[in-house]
């Protein structure tokens, strides 16, 4: 979308992933940018460390987004390093969501950007909540489950009714929250989202 608006090229170096087709591409057409979920960027890694692609060419690219699971720091290191991702941001959030409920900016703090999830987009609301009583909405530093509401979050599932009232819930004005899987148990911080204790974390102040 961005390229859209922006009238900016966009690479598909070949309909499924290829880590050579895609390091092949940013040498060729010049990227600045680079879009993956660590697998993705490990691959990669992996294939400058052995030689099996030139380290040449990549010099112009700065920027990028990582998502679609924790990024473990040193491997955000690694990237702004080996790859020159030093403006390299992350996304967190679900297909839920539509997908993305939180990120990093490219003028945060640098170790905000290498060790945390950013702030919540505008027009989203997230709460921590106590896992067995979601009416019980935790404070900043506690331990819970992630619930976002805002423009963003689905209608439902569709044809599955039951599951969809497992995980939108109304609160007592009425706003639906969907909750996120207790597996990702988060806490609230002040200035910026960390990272999730198994997943993630977000600014106390966009709540």
């Amino acid at each position: 979308m961005a390229t859209a608006t922006h009238g900016s090229c966009i690479v598909f170096p070949t309909e499924a992933f290829d880590a050579v087709a895609a390091l092949q591409s940013i040498r060729e057409y010049c990227c600045t940018a680079l879009y993956g979920v660590p697998t993705m960027f490990v691959a990669e890694l992996e294939l400058l460390s052995s030689s099996a692609v030139p380290y040449d060419g990549f010099q112009y690219l700065r920027t990028g987004i990582a998502a679609g699971s924790s990024i473990p720091a040193e491997l955000m290191r690694k990237l702004h390093k080996t790859l020159n991702l030093t403006e390299l941001t992350i996304c967190y959030g679900m297909t839920e969501t539509s997908p993305v409920s939180a990120m990093t900016t490219t003028d945060d703090p640098i170790d905000k950007r290498i060790d945390s999830v950013g702030r919540l987009l505008p027009h989203i609301m997230a709460k921590v909540v106590d896992p067995s009583d979601w009416t019980r909405v935790l404070g900043v530093g506690e331990r819970g489950e992630l619930a976002v509401s805002g423009y963003s979050v689905m209608k439902g599932y569709w044809g599955d009714e039951k599951k969809t009232k497992e995980v939108l819930v109304s609160d007592s004005e009425g706003r639906v929250w969907m909750h996120v899987s207790t597996n990702d148990l988060t806490f609230l911080c002040r200035q910026q989202c960390s990272r999730r204790v198994t997943s993630w974390v977000f600014d106390g102040h966009s709540c």
